[in-house]
């Protein structure tokens, strides 16, 4: 073989290494320039996560086989942060009707690759039109996930408790939970120890009762000292959630379609004594009807007529969302009774009230507590309640048999 064609066979293997090496890096900037973004998507969804499912929890029946506690599926509203693009938050903020703070902010403290729950409970509505447009939404996820449900005809709630997402304070406490998971929400504290709680109340209860009736309860726990009661010793002195608190609650309430709210509290009208500038009962009640206008109807549990403050009576009188409906805590209807209860109102005091709210508000209906069989009570004493029903126009009743409670003076 001479030099000629050697040298040509030289130029033809060089030119092949060439063109070899021009199509390695054409391919190469096809895949990291011009194709970037296509493969960068693909990329971010090519990766093992690992997706929470929350067990189903158990139904419970009482012993004759009626069913107190159930579950109803839920759809949730959820985003990866790492694969959601600004217009997903934008179509998301308008459907669920958020605002573009409160979703950054649960996002901006959510891990980037794991989806972050920021509607829950979502009404049949809302997820349709989320199921139809998914594919427009790129970084959005639809769970679905189980709540609790009882059943309008038992009150179980108030016994058996609830769960809730955990807040950025429950979070620095028990860094092993991240955004978006599921806790308990009962407080917790030392029996031994109650009377030393003096943190503000954590006690807001999102719906139950009803599909449309949700119930919040604003108040924990006592600062009075009635013979007969033991509640005080369970549940400690008095503390209040801050109006601002209640107020969102509230809001999300309504949001999820409730159309009526109950302010519930062991001692409801002691509510707000706790808090900076003292407020009372009237101011939260006013507040809500003020600041959440789209909420229908408001209505106010048991509350001692006694402590009734003036903003409270004149809303009773006024506002026409704010139910006719109270429920008194009177116990009963003989002065010597009512001291050695040691209650802080008189059988006039309770007759005056209802006479003065009905004449401000003639729809207003009342129910009350009745405590029979009180110690040292007399026929004659059971009378004078007999007579204070009837001088209060009370419609219905609570009445219950004095059981005594072991350390209190009664027993």
């Amino acid at each position: 073989m001479d030099s000629s064609q050697r040298s040509r066979r030289f130029a033809i293997f060089s030119g092949l290494i060439g063109l070899a090496f021009l199509v390695l890096v054409s391919g190469f900037f096809n895949l990291q320039v011009l194709k970037r973004d296509y493969y960068l998507e693909i990329s971010l969804h090519n990766f093992v996560r690992p997706v929470t499912r929350n067990p189903v929890r158990g139904l419970i029946f009482d012993r004759n086989g009626r069913l107190l506690v159930d579950n109803r599926p839920s759809f949730s509203a959820a985003v990866v942060p790492a694969h959601a693009k600004e217009s997903t938050l934008f179509r998301l903020e308008e459907i669920l009707h958020l605002s573009d703070q409160e979703v950054r902010k649960k996002l901006r403290r959510a891990p980037r690759f794991s989806p972050t729950i920021i509607r829950r409970d979502l009404d049949d509505s809302t997820r349709t039109l989320l199921e139809e447009n998914q594919y427009f939404l790129p970084g959005f996820e639809l769970n679905l996930d189980f709540k609790r449900y009882y059943p309008p005809e038992v009150n179980s709630p108030h016994i058996f408790g609830y769960i809730g997402e955990v807040s950025e304070a429950e979070q620095k406490r028990h860094p092993q939970y991240k955004a978006g998971d599921l806790i308990g929400k009962t407080e917790m504290v030392q029996v031994d120890d109650i009377m030393s709680v003096t943190e503000t109340a954590g006690h807001l209860i999102d719906g139950f009762g009803t599909r449309s009736r949700a119930y919040v309860q604003v108040q924990n726990g006592c600062d009075h000292r009635c013979t007969f009661c033991i509640i005080p010793y369970g549940r400690g002195n008095s503390r209040s959630v801050p109006a601002g608190v209640v107020v969102e609650q509230i809001r999300r309430l309504v949001d999820a379609g409730y159309l009526e709210v109950v302010l519930t509290g062991v001692d409801l009208t002691s509510w707000g004594a706790d808090l900076p500038g003292t407020p009372r009962l009237g101011d939260l009640v006013r507040r809500i009807l003020k600041l959440v206008p789209d909420l229908p109807r408001l209505r106010i549990s048991s509350i001692d007529s006694i402590e009734a403050d003036p903003a409270l009576i004149e809303a009773i009188a006024t506002e026409p969302r704010l139910m006719p409906h109270l429920h008194l805590s009177l116990q009963a209807g003989d002065n010597l009774i009512l001291k050695r209860m040691k209650r802080r109102h008189s059988r006039d005091d309770a007759i005056r009230f209802c006479h003065e709210m009905r004449a401000a508000r003639p729809d207003l209906v009342y129910g009350a507590d009745i405590i029979a069989g009180f110690p040292t009570e007399t026929d004659e004493m059971f009378e004078n309640t007999l007579a204070m029903i009837r001088d209060c126009g009370l419609t219905w009743l609570h009445v219950f048999p004095y059981s005594p409670r072991k350390g209190t003076p009664a027993a």
